[in-house]
């Protein structure tokens, strides 16, 4: 949790502080951001069904590329 990370404006944090500031409390956890670090698709918390988990993961980044692209 303390391994070191780089945020999206170049500040030095750790997994655990960028955790926190991003309201990550449970894994596994996807979230997908923009080059800001603003989010771009709704997080996927949990395995949930573990028969969907990749659709349910290629749903969240294809949203947060279509947010990025503005369409």
């Amino acid at each position: 949790a303390n391994t070191p990370l780089t945020d999206f404006d170049g500040t030095a944090t750790t997994e655990a502080t960028f955790a926190a500031f991003s309201k990550v409390f449970m894994v596994p956890t996807v979230k997908v951001f923009d080059a800001r670090g603003n989010e771009a698709s709704e997080a996927i918390v949990g395995l949930l069904i573990a028969d969907f988990y990749f659709g349910y993961l290629e749903a969240a980044i294809e949203e947060g590329t279509r947010k990025m692209r503005g369409k």
